[in-house]
This record gives structure tokens, C-alpha cells and sequence, in this order.
């Protein structure tokens, strides 16, 4: 069977072979919808995804060629805080003008520009919002001494909420993050969260977290790896968004108050530093000498046989990527130059783009040892097979004691992770909770930071299955769950210790036994909502799919939707109402109740007891009417 590589394969398989990783934006995206996307239904090729593959390659090739103009290994650095407190100074003054002025307008006033105003809008922010807004919240800044000798971040209006620095990226360089941080006293265990973000070609991007444990007699250096592209690039540290501390802190402030807030000391970036990877593809690609037109062809035919993992190389394909080479020389290119179109041929055509065996024999039944090693690696680690495993590809087929021992070593790899969120991410269909918004004043404590740790959490524990090769039941019921600082945190039912970033095991009581399991997760919890309402019918649906291989067909047409527009009514009355359609009631007959057993958990998996004052009734049967009365027996069916 022939496919095509997939998204993630293509990128890990560009890096393999150059050393470069290919923005995310430059290759075409998979097609996706309820199954896996190595489907043949998901496999379409257009003109147009042709081109982004050759803009993709061009774009690794012409990284890996490219020659630093600077390898000077420097320091940047930012301690912003005597900035910061002009600049808070500066708003201060400003907005207490406005104030002083706006209390010398007399009562009915309607042409304001005559006392410096430039409308009635810019009058009343000034009369109203500055003494009960800004004026506060900048005093707040300006009275904290911690302000004169570090930036302070406050989740709160007017913050700031965040701080950063800038460099110039090399082509193929990779530069440190480095932060000293603290937390001031008094901040909730919750609240200690930085988010890591580069902003470069106009996008800002996530990085990573940290959970910070510093304080501020003895802060802490935070630190990242980053590859920005080449060019000028930024980044920075902020404090995580949730919607309902913000809020309840900015009151708090306005009321005269004060909240604590993240002590940032200096910010840094250490550059440029060369992987010797790219070096060794550099000179893998060149073969140690010069580009030149004698020296070219050979390059251009190893790297295609690098590239098409041990297919043959045809002499017509050959033969057209050196007219493409020569081309490019007589449009005037350097040999350096006119290496890039060739070689990005090789890395959009066909026996690159599309795994399979080999169908020249069409009379043979089985795979060859190269074949059953790129069949693995690409399995496993979502990229081509190193030269050793490709030599011990017979081996592979003739011997089922080393098979086991080499799929036991690279499960124990850290690029077995990419398995984990591959498969994982497309049999549960992850992308329906990326694309979820929850409403931010029911579910305020829930903001991307928190909905980034959810999504790694059930990674993390299916990870953990996989490798301590414990029994899938786990994924139904298990006796502990994986959990970080953050998730801790946001459950609030688990007992454990201090918790950082990593994510660990954690036993689980009768008391919390709930937490066992994906159906005891928030991701799982939270795709069983709207965003702001639970929806027992979609929960019901996920464990027909997922766990009892029966999947409900599709609602018919003419059908409203559950309603919510009786806040008094619970869940379970409104199905009630709903099933009384005719057309509704066989499928619902199976899966409602087993929704319904999970409505002790909120939009967000939080465990709760009563719903709208009442109590919440989770007994009900089976989709094969085998009885249960709560939700711990119904996953014991």
C-alpha cells in the first residue's frame, strides 16, 4: 500500500535529511475528519499542494546553504525596570491631568474642546474612568518598591502583564532564553504560571510554561531553547490569562488594595549557538568539497538516494534534475544557488513524498528488510530510518526476538511522543477541542493555559500507558492519573505535593477514584460541552465511539437542538423534554444515561454534587440496558 507522508512526517523527514525545521505554515496541511489522516480518503494531491511542498523544500535547502554572517556568540540583555516606571510615571501624569481638568468643567457643558478635550468621549474616560480605573491601578505599580529594581507583571488591568526583549536570528541558529523571576509573597498557588511566546513575522506563537517557585529572597532563572526563522525576532514572558483572577484583582486594586505580582529581574537572550547537526548534513550534502559543476551531479544523485529511502534512483529522473541544475546555472546563479531547484525537485516528487514498497515486481507478497524499517520508523517516530536500522532490516523480518527488542527501544525514545499525539489526537479528534471557546465568566478559571495543560495531561498518561506497557482498561478506569502543578491546581480533589511543571503519577483514593481514566479528564469533560453548557449527549456519543465500538448514526435532519433556555430546568429534564420526539428516542435510549452519569463534571471536568440547587441523579443503563447506579459503576461495565 502506497500514502503519502503525512504533515509531521514530511517536516521530521526534511529535518532528518537537512538538519532544517520547515515552518508549520510552508507544508500543506492534513486532511482530516473522523478517522486517521493515512486514510486513502484523506490522500488527495493537487497542483497547489505541489507547490507548497517545493516552497518548503526550497526553503530547507536554501537554510541549510546559507552562511551565518555573524557566529559571534553574544549576550542581550533587558532589566526594563527603570523604563517601566518612567513609563507607568508618564501614564500616571497624563491620566491625572485629564482628571484635574475634567473637575473644572462646569455642570452642562456640552463643547468640552474648549477645556482641552478632543470629544465627550475623551471627557468622561477622564472623569469617570481615571479615578476609579487608571489612576489606581498606575498607583498601585508606582508604590510597589519591587518596581524599582525589577518589571512586575500583574494579572490585573493596566498590568503589565508582560515584558521581553529582541535579537536577530542566524540562518540554522539556535539561541537560550534566560529569565531571572519570582513571586511576590502572596501569590495563589494557582496564579504561578509564565507563558514563553516569540513574536516573529507578525505572528506570536506559544513556547512554553513555567510554574514558577521562586521568591523574591531567592528567585529563579527560567530557561528555553528557541530556532527562531532568520531575522529579527522577539521574545516574551507573561502571566497566564485567567479571566476570573484578573478581574477579582483588578477590583480588589480600585478598592484599595493590593494583590502580589511576578518579579521579573532581567530578561536575556544567548546567541547564536550552531547545531553540529547542521553542520554534519552541510557536509554530508557536499561530500567535504565545493560546489561545482563537475562536483554537483554527484551531490545532487546522493542526496536523491538519501531522499527516496532506498528507492532506486531512475536514470530519467536523474537526467531531468540535472537540466533543472543547469538551467539554473545559465540564468546566472552560483553553483551554491543553482543547487537549491534540483534538490527541492527531489524533495517534492514522488518517491520522496509517498511511502510504499516498491511495485515493480508486481508477483511479490512480501516486504523487504528496508521496507519493514521505514515502515517502523515511520510508525514510531514519524520520521525515515537511520542507515543502521535500514542495514538490520532483514534481521528485522527473520528475527521476532530482535523485532521486540527494537520496538522496546524505541518506545523508550523521546521521539515516541510524536506516536502518542499522533495517534492519540486523531482517534479521540483532539481538534474539536482546540477549536472549543469556553465562555469566560462561567469558566473563567479556564484559560489557554490551563486548556494547554489539559490537552498534555491525557498525552502524558497515555504516554505513560504505552511505555510501562500497563492494560488499556487504564484508558476506561485506572487507580492513579498523571498530573502537573497546574492541573493539581485546577482540580482541586487530588491530593498530592508541591507539583511543578512535569507532569507525574498519582495515586487516586476512593474518595477522588473519579479522576481514573480519560473520562475522569477535563479535555475529555470539556469536548462533552458546548463551552458553556455540559452536553450529556455528546459524552454518551464519545463512550458509544470510543469504548463500545458502536457509534450513534447521525441526528436526522429537522431535528432542534437541545435547548437551554430554561436555566431552572436540569440537564436531565431537558433530554426528557427532547426524547419526546419520536425520531430521537432509539438512539438516545442508548446513550443518554451514560452522559448523564457524567454530569457530576462540569464544563471543565470539575466534580460537583448539585446542579441549579439540586442534586445530580446519575443512576441509568447501559446502551444494552445493563443497569448502573453512578458513574464509577457504569465504567465498570
Amino acid at each position: 500500500m502506497t500514502r503519502r507522508l503525512t504533515e509531521l512526517e514530511y517536516i521530521n523527514t526534511l529535518r532528518v535529511l537537512t538538519g532544517v525545521t520547515v515552518p508549520e505554515s510552508l507544508v500543506p496541511d492534513d486532511e482530516s475528519g473522523t478517522d486517521f489522516n493515512t486514510l486513502g480518503h484523506y490522500q488527495t494531491f493537487s497542483p497547489a499542494m505541489l507547490e507548497q511542498y517545493e516552497e518548503a523544500a526550497r526553503y530547507a535547502i536554501g537554510q541549510l546553504l546559507a552562511v551565518p554572517k555573524n557566529r559571534e556568540r553574544r549576550i542581550v540583555r533587558e532589566d526594563g525596570a527603570e523604563n517601566m516606571l518612567k513609563q507607568k510615571q508618564r501614564q500616571w501624569d497624563e491620566r491625572n491631568e485629564q482628571y484635574q481638568r475634567a473637575l473644572t468643567v462646569p455642570k452642562g457643558t456640552t463643547d468640552f474642546t474648549k477645556f482641552g478635550f478632543k470629544n465627550d468621549a475623551e471627557y468622561m474616560t477622564a472623569f469617570r474612568d481615571a479615578p476609579d480605573f487608571y489612576l489606581p491601578l498606575l498607583r498601585h505599580y508606582l508604590d510597589n518598591p519591587n518596581t524599582e529594581s525589577g518589571v512586575v507583571l500583574y494579572q490585573a488591568g493596566m498590568g503589565p502583564i508582560a515584558t521581553g526583549i529582541s535579537a536577530e536570528a542566524e540562518p540554522g541558529a539556535e539561541y537560550i532564553f534566560k529569565a531571572q523571576v519570582a513571586a511576590e509573597p502572596g501569590m495563589p498557588e494557582q496564579s504561578k504560571l509564565l507563558r514563553l511566546s516569540i513574536f516573529q513575522n507578525r505572528e506570536k506563537k506559544t513556547l512554553d510554561y513555567f510554574h514558577i517557585s521562586g521568591s523574591m529572597e531567592a528567585p529563579e532563572i527560567i530557561e528555553a531553547v528557541v530556532r527562531p526563522e532568520p531575522g529579527r525576532f522577539g521574545l516574551e514572558v507573561g502571566v497566564s490569562d485567567l479571566f476570573r483572577i484578573r478581574k477579582s484583582n483588578t477590583t480588589a486594586i480600585q478598592r484599595g488594595g493590593s494583590i502580589p505580582g511576578y518579579w521579573i529581574d532581567w530578561v536575556e537572550i544567548e546567541g547564536p549557538f550552531f547545531p553540529e547537526e547542521r553542520d554534519r548534513k552541510r557536509t554530508e550534502l557536499l561530500m567535504g568539497k565545493a560546489v561545482t559543476d563537475d562536483t554537483a551531479p554527484a551531490m545532487i544523485e546522493a542526496f536523491a538516494r538519501r531522499a527516496f529511502r532506498g528507492k532506486p534512483v531512475e536514470a530519467s529522473f536523474s537526467k531531468q534534475v540535472g537540466v533543472v541544475y543547469q538551467s539554473e546555472r545559465e540564468s546566472g546563479k552560483s553553483p551554491d544557488e543553482a543547487m537549491v531547484a534540483p534538490l527541492a525537485m527531489i524533495l517534492s516528487s514522488p518517491p520522496f513524498l509517498y511511502l510504499g514498497e516498491d511495485k515493480s515486481d508486481a508477483e511479490r507478497k512480501t516486504i523487504t528488510g528496508m521496507e519493514m524499517a521505514t515502515r517502523l520508523s515511520y510508525l514510531l517516530w514519524k520520521e525515515p530510518a537511520s542507515a543502521d536500522m535500514l542495514q538490520a532490516g532483514d534481521r528485522l523480518l527473520s528475527d521476532p526476538a530482535y523485532l521486540d527488542r527494537t520496538v522496546d527501544s524505541m518506545i523508550g525514545d523521546p521521539r515516541f511522543d510524536r506516536f502518542v499525539r499522533e495517534f492519540f489526537g486523531q482517534w479521540l479528534q483532539l481538534r474539536k477541542y482546540d477549536g472549543l471557546i469556553f465562555d469566560k465568566v462561567k469558566v473563567a478559571e479556564f484559560g489557554r493555559d490551563r486548556k494547554h495543560f489539559a490537552k498534555e495531561q491525557l498525552y502524558h498518561f497515555c504516554d505513560h500507558l504505552i511505555r510501562e506497557d500497563l492494560s488499556l482498561a487504564n484508558l476506561i478506569d485506572s487507580d492513579f492519573t498523571l498530573l502537573n502543578g497546574t492541573m493539581a491546581t485546577l482540580y482541586g480533589d487530588v491530593e498530592t505535593g508541591p507539583l511543578g511543571d512535569e507532569f507525574v503519577r498519582v495515586a487516586l483514593s476512593e474518595k477522588n477514584r473519579h479522576r481514573g481514566g480519560l473520562l475522569g479528564m477535563t479535555l475529555i469533560q470539556a469536548m462533552g460541552s458546548t463551552g458553556e453548557h455540559t452536553a450529556p449527549v455528546e459524552r454518551g456519543a464519545f463512550v458509544l465511539r470510543k469504548f463500545l465500538n458502536s457509534p450513534p448514526p447521525p441526528p436526522p435532519p429537522n431535528v432542534p437542538q437541545l435547548a437551554h433556555e430554561d436555566e431552572s430546568l436540569s440537564v436531565r429534564e431537558k433530554l426528557r423534554i427532547h426524547k419526546e420526539i419520536p425520531q430521537c428516542i432509539s438512539c438516545h435510549r442508548k446513550m443518554d444515561d451514560m452522559g448523564l452519569a457524567m454530569e457530576q463534571f462540569d464544563v471543565i471536568g470539575l466534580w460537583r454534587e448539585r446542579e441549579n440547587g439540586k442534586a445530580i441523579v446519575t443512576a441509568g443503563k447501559m446502551h444494552d440496558g445493563t443497569p448502573f447506579a453512578d458513574f464509577s459503576e457504569m465504567k465498570q461495565h
